[in-house]
């Protein structure tokens, strides 16, 4: 059912509806049926479509798991007006906030902060996130900042900058601090990819250190990047798999604006490439 309602004619969304609601004997569990109904509900008619969001926004704040509840709302509110897109999405965050464990928690926030939020919610995300960081794992704490990001108010980037910076594995600070460097002045967006240069660069394993190379230059603003091109290139080359160092050096030839620079890597990663022994892996 779930695949065919975006594929069904326009004349058998009505009965689809019908199926969605009962009529035929089937029994959907409420955490199904709330996204079946906002799904149909956009291919009916405009004048047809108002009662069936409603309908489906009244199963959704009944539905008891918070998770859910919180993803139905969030997808609802795309489809209301103003002001009552605020009000449903206020809801999906009052479920979030319910949620009991921590990381949880967050990890509904941060597809919460990718929407198009009423800008003071950002704000009441970032202030959960001060109030629980101890409490909260990196791995949920990173894509919540990186989300918010784009969103936060001026005055609240140092206190997601501190956050993000709090965060002690160098690999999980890559996307949150860029993220947030992007949004300050280039003097103090500087010291920030330094630190995060200098965070790969003190990473033990050589693999890794070339994986996180091509992650951060792939994550800097493009004038941020040549300086850094010929460290990173310089690392993949120390990765013994050959596999892993031209899959590495494709990722670093993409970068490179300077046609000789491109050049140079893209000639390396061939290179790489023609030292694959496994036909499967080559071909990969």
């Amino acid at each position: 059912m779930s695949y065919l309602v975006d594929h069904l004619p326009p004349d058998l969304v009505p009965v689809a509806l019908a199926a969605v609601r009962g009529a035929t004997g089937l029994a959907l569990p409420p955490q199904d049926k709330v996204p079946l109904l906002r799904r149909l509900a956009v291919r009916l008619p405009p004048d047809l479509r108002g009662p069936v969001l409603i309908e489906a926004l009244a199963a959704a704040r009944a539905l008891l798991d918070e998770p859910y509840r919180a993803r139905a709302l969030a997808a609802l509110a795309a489809h209301q007006p103003e002001p009552d897109r605020t009000h449903t999405f206020l809801q999906a965050w009052a479920a979030v906030q319910s949620i009991p464990f921590v990381n949880l928690r967050f990890a509904e926030a941060a597809d919460l902060a990718a929407l198009p939020l009423p800008d003071a919610l950002h704000g009441e995300m970032l202030a959960a996130l001060t109030a629980a960081q101890p409490a909260a794992s990196a791995v949920v704490i990173a894509p919540l900042l990186t989300a918010l990001a784009p969103h936060l108010a001026a005055p609240r980037l140092p206190a997601a900058v501190a956050i993000a910076r709090a965060i002690d594995y160098a690999p999980t600070q890559i996307a949150p601090l860029t993220a947030l460097a992007a949004r300050l002045p280039a003097a103090e967006a500087a010291p920030l990819y330094a630190e995060l240069a200098a965070g790969v660069r003190a990473m033990d394993h050589v693999n890794l250190r070339a994986e996180n190379w091509v992650t951060l230059l792939t994550a800097l603003p493009p004038a941020q990047r040549p300086p850094l091109l010929a460290e990173a290139a310089e690392a993949v080359r120390a990765v013994r798999h050959a596999n892993l160092r031209a899959r590495h050096f494709t990722g670093l030839t993409a970068l490179a604006d300077d046609p000789a620079v491109r050049l140079r890597l893209a000639a390396s990663a061939f290179t790489a490439l023609t030292e694959i022994t496994d036909t499967s892996l080559r071909l990969d």
